[in-house]
């Protein structure tokens, strides 16, 4: 009878363990930057894409110029603006602890608000995590 008990006991905890392990989540950082070159058509624009995992958005910083804004617009729907230019044309945001998650398949544009067609200088970084 003790022995019974002793691998049904076994039997038991081999199963509670093989359960939480099943429930762990494998996560790779990630980080990434607009384009450096003015004369590119996405200057000014940072693009994520969730393929097949999840990704969250942690952190966002942003520098610009003659801007009026900053936004970001999930799957071409609305837009929210993440934040307003000082003074009306320059811009210095760090947003940290967002947690933007992007189910796989949507898409994010974070970008500036242009004040006019001049173009002045505008750099952002992103940096997040993928999750499987």
């Amino acid at each position: 009878m003790k022995t019974k008990a002793i691998v049904t006991g076994c039997i038991a905890a081999l199963l509670i363990f093989s359960t939480a392990a099943a429930q762990t989540v494998r996560k790779e950082y990630f980080s990434t930057s607009s384009s450096q070159d003015k004369d590119n058509k996405n200057y000014g624009v940072l693009n994520i894409t969730a393929d097949k995992q999840t990704v969250v958005i942690g952190t966002i910083m942003a520098y610009g110029e003659n801007v009026k804004g900053l936004t970001i617009k999930i799957n071409n729907g609305f837009t929210f603006k993440l934040a307003p230019a000082q003074n009306g044309t320059i811009l210095n945001y760090v947003g940290n602890a967002l947690n933007i998650v992007l189910q796989p398949g949507d898409k994010a544009t974070i970008e500036f608000i242009n004040n006019s067609k001049v173009a002045g200088v505008r750099q952002l970084y992103a940096s997040g995590e993928n999750i499987d």
